[in-house]
C-alpha cells in the first residue's frame, strides 16, 4: 500500500510544530509522522510545518507589537492573580521599557 501525498492539515502542522519546538529530531518527527498517520507521506508534512515556521519568522511588526502588549499583560494578570507581586511588578517595568522603546525584542 503506497503513502497518501495529501495536504497537511491545520492539526497536524500545529502537531508537528510542537514536535520541533519541542526539540525533536527529523528523524524523531519522521517516526512520530508515521506512528500518528501511517498512510501519509512524512515528506509534504514536515515541509507544511517548515513552512509555517518560516512565515512566523515575518511577523507583521504591528501585529507583534499587539501581541506583546497582551502577553505583558496576561502576565502581569496572572501573577497577580496568583499573590507574585514581584512578577506582576516586573512585567509592568516591561511593559514600560516596551512602550519606551516600541519594541518588543526584549
Amino acid at each position: 500500500m503506497s503513502k497518501q501525498l495529501a495536504k497537511a492539515t491545520d492539526a497536524q502542522v500545529n502537531q508537528i510544530l510542537r514536535w520541533i519546538l519541542s526539540g525533536h529530531t527529523e528523524h524523531d518527527i519522521r517516526e512520530a509522522i508515521a506512528h500518528e498517520w501511517p498512510d501519509q507521506d512524512a515528506t509534504p508534512l514536515v515541509l507544511a510545518a517548515v513552512r509555517k515556521l518560516s512565515e512566523a519568522g515575518r511577523p507583521d511588526s504591528d501585529v507583534l507589537r499587539g501581541w506583546c502588549l497582551l502577553a505583558y499583560q496576561d502576565i502581569y494578570r496572572r501573577a497577580l492573580e496568583a499573590g507574585d507581586l514581584q512578577t506582576s511588578l516586573a512585567a509592568v517595568k516591561q511593559m514600560r521599557r516596551f512602550a519606551a522603546e516600541d519594541s518588543c525584542s526584549d
